[in-house]
């Protein structure tokens, strides 16, 4: 009985040393990590300025703007540093930039990146400024330490929220994602590695695809909401001498319309091709499939967008696509430069009125899909159960081009240009292909 009890002693004495143990490793643990932060912060803080703005908007809709100073990152020794447009919403007249050394200085803003909503200021310093070490993107993963550092409510220190990388290429290949408190007291300072290293710079982007990507202050309603973005530094480095020389880098547009549909699952099928567009240049039409972009598979209206999102207004791509369908498809490989805004368009105008009911319907043949049966044209165009190729004409509207070319009545339009019309939507689709002033050869039967 007495060697059972110094047993349990013994036993619990080593489970009390070994607990011991693993809280003093715990600890040990906790300040290993808190010192490795705090030496990140410190490599990158020198390269972290304060920028005060002066004068400008006070609202831009119903988005108050921030007032305070804000945060930049200097990304070369000459003078140039990288800030979040959201920052600069407001058109600040003025601008200064407190530098490392404590002295303040005025800024000019000499670019604006819209497509990653960054600005571009310069400032005129006396002697080099500390570049931060940029991160390459293939040795960054999801849960690595991420350390959001801005420098606004202070100017002789800076504020520190910690998290983690939660995902790679979001916004369409633009930025990576943080679960680090972001908001107006960090954007346009640098989310940093354990190591010091600058991953990319802060600012409010909108997780929703649509016009509110383009706006300066979109995205901010997500402040310190565990749902931060940063534009990768590595690409800033990349783009720079470009952004200094062209002072506006927008982003790039092709000029369709796409195949309605979940995105993630539908084909990139071009529904309208808008007129003097980039893919306009670049021979594109309706019904062509997108199926790459500079030699990388395109299967989904997605994998578009991650091709073609990030580039900017003057890049240049190859795209493949296909056009027909079966033993009739062939690919074509074509270039594209993408533009930063699409001409003003002027519908075409034909001048005739269709039938009503007019047939939806083109005759079968080989390589067609199967046309449903309860499809039918007007009694008054085919017999029964028989579909009619074409749009019979109701009206046409006096001194029109219709007119002028000879059409009637009572015609039976079955062609436009290249293209065979089958229903009302096909010829509006073929038509706002085309801008006032096209030439269009037009198709018709008259009985």
């Amino acid at each position: 009985m007495n060697a059972f009890r110094v047993l349990s002693l013994i036993l619990a004495l080593a489970c009390c040393s070994l607990n011991n143990v693993l809280a003093a490793d715990d600890a040990d643990v906790a300040t290993l990590e808190q010192k490795a932060l705090n030496a990140a912060v410190d490599v990158v803080a020198d390269s972290v300025v304060q920028i005060r703005t002066i004068g400008g908007l006070d609202r831009l809709g119903q988005q108050e703007l921030a007032q305070g100073p804000t945060t930049g990152l200097i990304v070369s020794a000459d003078g140039y540093i990288v800030s979040s447009a959201f920052n600069f919403a407001q058109e600040p007249a003025s601008v200064l930039v407190r530098l490392p050394g404590g002295e303040q200085r005025s800024a000019e803003i000499v670019g604006r990146d819209t497509n990653r909503m960054l600005v571009l200021l310069k400032v005129e310093a006396d002697e080099p400024l500390p570049v931060p070490q940029a991160v390459a993107m293939d040795e960054v993963r999801p849960g690595d330490w991420a350390v959001a550092v801005g420098r606004t409510y202070s100017a002789d220190r800076v504020s520190v929220s910690v998290g983690i990388v939660s995902a790679l290429d979001r916004m369409h290949g633009r930025a990576l994602q943080t679960d680090a408190n972001v908001s107006a007291a960090n954007y346009g300072g640098p989310l940093v590695d354990v190591q010091g290293r600058v991953l990319g710079v802060l600012a409010p982007m909108a997780p929703q695809s649509g016009a509110a990507e383009t706006s300066a202050v979109a995205g901010a309603e997500y402040y310190d909401s565990g749902i931060g973005f940063a534009v990768p530094l590595t690409h800033i480095l990349d783009v720079l001498d470009r952004w200094k020389d062209e002072k506006e880098l927008k982003r790039g547009l092709l000029g369709v319309s796409l195949k309605p549909g979940n995105a993630h699952a539908t084909p990139p099928t071009i529904t309208a091709v808008w007129p003097r567009s980039p893919a306009a240049e670049a021979g594109w039409k309706l019904k062509d499939r997108i199926i790459a972009v500079e030699g990388k598979p395109v299967d989904s209206q997605t994998d578009l967008r991650f091709q073609v999102t990030p580039r900017y207004a003057g890049d240049t791509l190859e795209v493949t696509i296909r056009r027909g369908k079966r033993d009739d498809a062939k690919e074509l490989k074509t270039e594209v430069t993408l533009s930063d805004e699409l001409p003003a368009y002027r519908h075409a105008f034909l001048g005739v009125l269709p039938e009503r009911g007019a047939a939806k319907v083109a005759p079968a043949k080989e390589g067609d899909e199967p046309a449903d049966e309860d499809e039918k044209s007007d009694e008054k165009q085919a017999k029964d159960d028989e579909p009619v190729a074409g749009l019979t004409i109701r009206a046409v509207w006096p001194d029109s081009p219709a007119d002028r070319a000879g059409l009637r009545a009572g015609d039976r339009i079955t062609q436009l240009g290249e293209e065979k019309v089958a229903s009302i939507d096909e010829a509006i689709a073929q038509l706002n292909a085309k801008s006032a002033g096209d030439e269009l050869t037009v198709h018709a039967k008259r009985d």
